[in-house]
């Protein structure tokens, strides 16, 4: 389950489960809009194990398949969340392989 967070931006905090429901719309501008939103939330290991949960992650990978915006949004948001953090890449290595096998 994804742990609650709230991402600051400016001002405001997101919820993550809101961040994950626009990883999930169907709208490839608003699915985009979320792996932005991912991309610029991701500056302290902290943010980047939250967005390292199962579910952010199968669906970052998913757009890969998408539009070529979605594709572009979907690589750096992976970026930010694995970027020079190996605990992180080891969790997400480690959710990959029960996701993927």
């Amino acid at each position: 389950m994804l742990k609650l967070l709230f991402v600051e931006i400016g001002t405001e905090y997101i919820n993550s489960e809101f961040l994950i429901s626009l990883l999930n719309s169907d709208n490839e501008n608003v699915s985009g809009l979320g792996a932005s939103i991912i991309t610029h939330s991701c500056v302290t290991s902290v943010e980047q194990s939250a967005f390292c949960d199962a579910r952010a992650l199968k669906k970052l990978i998913s757009l890969l398949e998408g539009s070529t915006s979605q594709k572009n949004a979907s690589l750096e948001s992976l970026a930010a969340v694995l970027k020079n953090n190996p605990g992180v890449i080891l969790f997400c290595s480690f959710f990959s392989a029960l996701l993927f096998t």
